[in-house]
């Protein structure tokens, strides 16, 4: 059972850098999720604002043909990083922003987790201690509620150095998996991946009025 967190603060912080990782092809959406309205926003435009609430940089992770074309409005005035692997999904995505940030910790939201709010996202950033690698919203499986699962979600997490070093080791030794990554992390030292009870929604298909 992990604890409470801790009161989070309002102040962004400067230490860590807030990513929106929206390089997806979303084919089960049958479009590109950054462009799915989000709270009456395209998707990646309010998952950054809801991170410039909690830390003073964000920046988004794409694929290089989405700053291109007619879809290029979506990221306007968004500061966005291109894969290295694009393609090859999320992990590629966070190896590829984390060696723009040698050192830095990175809050990651996915584009297509509707209902978070800057609160919680301020909360993960409150919840970090030394002995913690991964602070991470619980895993929302199909029919149980984000708020229960003992799972954590790999796209709603604060990843500090030593877990994108992981990632990093993961990633070239052929791993694609985001989750298995924290599952690594976890038998090593069940106590370096912190759950909070953050409520939102895995979307993977278009909403009814799309």
């Amino acid at each position: 059972m992990n604890p409470a967190p801790p009161a989070a603060r309002s102040t962004p912080a400067e230490d860590v850098i807030g990513v929106v990782l929206a390089g997806g092809f979303g084919r089960r959406m049958g479009r590109d999720k950054s462009l799915v309205p989000l709270a009456g926003q395209p998707a990646a435009q309010r998952q950054a604002a809801l991170l410039r609430e909690a830390t003073r940089r964000v920046v988004v992770s794409v694929r290089p043909e989405q700053l291109s074309g007619k879809d290029r409005a979506a990221f306007n005035g968004l500061e966005c990083i291109a894969d290295d692997t694009p393609g090859a999904g999320p992990l590629g995505a966070l190896v590829t922003v984390a060696r723009h940030f040698p050192e830095r910790a990175l809050l990651i939201v996915a584009v297509d987790l509707a209902g978070l709010t800057a609160s919680a996202l301020r909360q993960l950033l409150a919840a970090r201690a030394p002995e913690v690698a991964v602070v991470a919203a619980r895993q929302q499986p199909a029919g149980i509620s984000s708020t229960t699962s003992d799972l954590p979600h790999p796209l709603c997490a604060l990843w500090t150095p030593p877990a994108l070093a992981a990632a990093r080791r993961a990633w070239q030794a052929g791993s694609r998996s985001p989750r298995w990554v924290l599952a690594d992390i976890a038998c090593d030292n069940p106590r370096a991946i912190r759950l909070l009870a953050i409520p939102f929604t895995d979307r993977n298909t278009p909403p009814p009025d799309a």
